[in-house]
This record gives C-alpha cells, structure tokens and sequence, in this order.
C-alpha cells in the first residue's frame, strides 16, 4: 500500500471514529512492575472490582477532589504515526455530560465533534455534518459523562477482576466494566503497587462497525488536585497515535455557547 493510500485510509479511520478513542485516552494511568499474564502467586488473592476501582479514585486524589470538578480544557498535538499526520487538538468537558472537540492539520482539514446532552454529532471535510444514531450514540453518551470515574456505579452494573496480567513488563489487575446501557463491556487495566490505570481495552461503534482500541498513557500530573495523564498512545485498525496534550485546566470560564450545536447540524436536524 502507497504512502497516499495509508493516509487516505488513516483520515477515513480517524473521521470515523473522531475523538471517541480520544476522550478514551483521558480515562488511562501509569504502572510499575510485571508478571506473566494470569499468573498468580499461591497466597495472591485477587481483590473484588469494587475494590480496585475505589483504590484507583483514591490513588488519583480521593472522592471529594473528582466532585470539586466541574469541567475541563484539554490543548495538545497527535501524530498518526503511519501516516506521518501531525495535528492540533482542543477538547472541552463540562457536567453533567457535554463535550466538545477540535482536530485540526493541514493534511486532515478541520474535524469537530461533541455531545450537548441530547445530540451526538461529527462535522469533517470526510464525512460532513453527521449526527450519531443508535451504537454510536450510546457510546458518545456513555463517555460523555464528566467525572465519569467518581460516579462509576451509576455507570456500570458491574465491575469484575478477571485476572492479573502485565503493562509494559508491570503487573496489573484486570477489571471488566459492564455498562449499564446497551454496550460492550470495557477492560481497565490498573498497577498492581499504585492502582493508576495503565491501559484500556474497549470496541466502540462507528460507521465502519465495531472499532477495537487499546490505550497507554503516562506523564501523569496533578490537575487541580486529580491526576491525569499528559502522554497517551492508541492504537487502533492498524494505526497508531501518539498525543501530547500541552495544558490541562479545571474549573475554566467556558467559551459561550461552546457546547451548542452547529448550524449545519441543526440544519439535519430539521
């Protein structure tokens, strides 16, 4: 495959499937140490779900610091690394459950994307203005969700250690996430000494089908009293992306009407 084919097929992928695998990256967090996958010592006992994950909010800052937030504004570049495409990225997150993001580079054009609490929508020189039906729409609700990590229960049915297996040489506790809603199930990947996420593993939806994507992230940095990651790597349909975000800020004046919909999307609407 020639290099204009590998970035047609990048942009196609990165269209597509827009920041889903994005608001994704900012879910993740750092290990240390490694087993071999599934093995445990004889006196090892695994913990409950609940357990890692209530671990994993204390290990980011605690309970009462993720509800002292009430939105984000997330600035950075991503390379797709086959295609040799660098862009800018601008993502806003606000409760109870909207979000906004920009893509942009020379290469991929303008891509937008967001979610205003009833409306999931995309608008890029690829596809057009689009507004998201059916799966895709339960998953850009789902993850639409601020602070999602401090309100997991009401999330989720179900959160299960299935095992222990390794990051990057570090041994981490495997927790399946059974959403609520119709959905595919979510693996969280947690450091077995800090209990910072270290990977995700999840499909999600989009108009070419079910996506897989596997998420890394490090760099992690106090973010009004909640860690967060700075540096995250994805990998999906054979690609890679790297992303830098550059700041991170909480509790900002919001850009008026910066959640509202698009014109062209209203105009679908009609």
């Amino acid at each position: 495959m020639g290099l204009e084919q590998r970035m047609i097929k990048s942009k196609r992928a990165l269209a597509s499937a827009g920041s889903r695998s994005i608001l994704c990256i900012l879910l993740i967090a750092l290990a240390i140490m490694c087993v071999p996958a599934g093995v445990l010592a004889a006196d090892d006992k695994l913990p409950s779900g609940e357990e890692v994950f209530d671990k994993y909010i204390e290990a980011t800052g605690g309970l009462d610091a993720h509800r002292k937030l009430h939105n984000l504004f997330m600035k950075g570049t991503f390379k797709m690394v086959q295609a040799g495409i660098t862009a800018s990225i601008t993502i806003y997150t606000a409760e109870p459950n909207l979000t906004y993001s920009k893509i942009e580079s020379p290469g991929l054009g303008v891509i937008e994307s967001g979610f205003n609490g009833e409306v999931a929508w995309e608008k890029s020189l690829m596809t057009g203005p689009r507004i998201k039906e059916g799966d895709e729409k339960l998953d850009v609700q789902r993850d639409s969700i601020f602070q999602w990590e401090a309100r997991w229960r009401d999330v989720y049915s179900k959160a299960e250690t299935i095992g222990i297996a390794p990051v990057d040489n570090k041994p981490c506790y495997q927790v399946k996430m059974t959403p609520k809603n119709p959905g595919t199930p979510v693996v969280l990947f947690f450091d077995k000494k800090s209990y910072l996420m270290v990977k995700m593993e999840r499909s999600f939806a989009t108009q070419m089908g079910s996506v897989s994507a596997e998420v890394f992230t490090s760099d992690y940095r106090k973010v009004a009293g909640i860690l967060g990651p700075f540096f995250s790597k994805t990998a999906f349909m054979g690609q890679e992306m790297v992303m830098t975000f550059e700041s991170i800020e909480a509790n900002v004046k919001l850009p008026q009407g910066i959640f509202d919909l698009p014109e062209e999307i209203k105009a679908l609407q009609k």
